[in-house]
């Protein structure tokens, strides 16, 4: 189980980390940090990165059930991606970049369910 801990201590978590929460973070354009995480996330996409589907996604289903040690990991991951599309989507609203009338935490919520969906889809649909 260390081990794979470690693998979402230090690899997974590190990635989203830097590709998805340290760019929101540093943002007060959201929509179009978003525009440019998505594309970048296209880019680094092969073939293998299709059939083997997102880690992350992959550990939550697979282990999450089985073994608290995941549950908390992978939960926190989330949380903090979550957080960090909901404060961008605030800061964007502080900036003017964001209508005021969006409720950031649905919105980061929405998005964050579609990204999953959007790394699990062509996975499944394959098999």
């Amino acid at each position: 189980m260390e081990l794979g801990y470690a693998v979402i201590d230090e690899i997974i978590y590190e990635t989203i980390k830097n590709n998805w929460i340290e760019p929101l973070a540093k943002t007060n354009d959201p929509i179009t940090t978003l525009q440019q995480l998505l594309i970048h996330s296209g880019e680094l996409m092969c073939e293998e990165s299709v059939r083997l589907g997102c880690p992350l996604n992959n550990l939550a289903q697979e282990m999450s059930p089985i073994n608290e040690g995941f549950r908390g990991r992978i939960t926190s991951v989330y949380k903090e991606w979550i957080n960090a599309l909901d404060e961008a989507f605030e800061t964007g609203k502080s900036a003017g970049n964001v209508n005021s009338s969006v409720e950031s935490k649905q919105t980061a919520l929405l998005l964050f369910q579609c990204l999953k969906v959007a790394w699990v889809l062509p996975k499944q649909i394959r098999a």
